[in-house]
């Protein structure tokens, strides 16, 4: 076989592979919201190592691919829990648009901080990520820097767990659980946010009874934090709110 000949079946394989890979990166778009879908690219998250040291940046869609060795990249987190001051406690259900774990009910508010300077800051136990929360719940609830602040959003700990959300999508998040005690006025972005709704603790077990009959899952994340800490700040969240936060990363994962 000829040089010219090996050459034009190398270019002619690479062209193939890359076409393939072009499709198949086309297809894992297809039928997804365009809102969504730029935010995939557009949003750089912060890679971490098991210890919270930053390892590096990687669009959002990077971070919530499947691998091909079924792994899926660490990245920073956090999630919100609000309650009222009549001791309720304020989920949100995922709009039917998000690509990972849509239509389930979660926590208030859950995003990632950015890779920018502002959402790096860890001073005074990670401020920057406590601005991504503002940022965020004000994106997804309307809930803007009138009614909440810095000081209204406790940070509690850190947890890390990893779950897929099928084939080609998943999380494996180090997230920063913030807890808040406020009263707020929701506008709740369509785009991210499906309902919301308050639930005491008296409604909550028939609450899940409801979802289960209905078919409406939970997200991981929150389900690991229901079993292992929700019910704990919830049955004490004034002297909660004052509480030091621990330093901890929980490992937690589904038994």
């Amino acid at each position: 076989m000829s040089l010219k000949t090996v050459m034009q079946k190398l270019l002619s394989t690479t062209f193939a592979l890359s076409s393939r890979s072009l499709a198949t990166s086309a297809s894992l778009w297809k039928g997804y919201d365009p809102v969504q879908e730029s935010l995939m690219d557009n949003e750089n998250l912060i890679l971490v190592d098991a210890e919270d040291k930053v390892t590096g940046k990687a669009s959002k869609r990077y971070c919530h691919l499947v691998q091909a060795d079924g792994s899926l990249p660490l990245h920073r987190a956090f999630s919100i829990y609000l309650f009222n001051t009549k001791g309720e406690f304020l989920l949100q259900q995922r709009s039917d648009t998000k690509i990972t774990f849509p239509a389930a009910y979660t926590n208030t508010c859950c995003s990632h901080p950015l890779y920018i300077a502002d959402e790096m800051d860890m001073s005074d136990n990670g401020i920057g990520v406590k601005r991504a929360a503002l940022r965020r719940i004000e994106t997804e609830l309307g809930v803007g820097s009138d009614q909440l602040k810095a000081e209204d959003v406790h940070l509690m700990t850190r947890m890390l767990y990893e779950a897929k959300s099928d084939s080609i999508w998943g999380e494996h998040e180090l997230a920063y659980l913030f807890v808040v005690k406020k009263d707020i006025e929701i506008k709740a972005n369509p785009n991210e946010v499906k309902d919301v709704k308050y639930v005491s603790q008296n409604e909550f077990r028939d609450f899940e009874k409801d979802c289960d009959n209905r078919d409406i899952k939970f997200t991981p994340w929150f389900s690991l934090v229901k079993r292992e800490l929700l019910f704990n700040w919830w049955n004490n969240i004034d002297r909660i709110m004052s509480t030091p936060y621990d330093g901890k990363i929980r490992h937690m994962y589904e038994k």
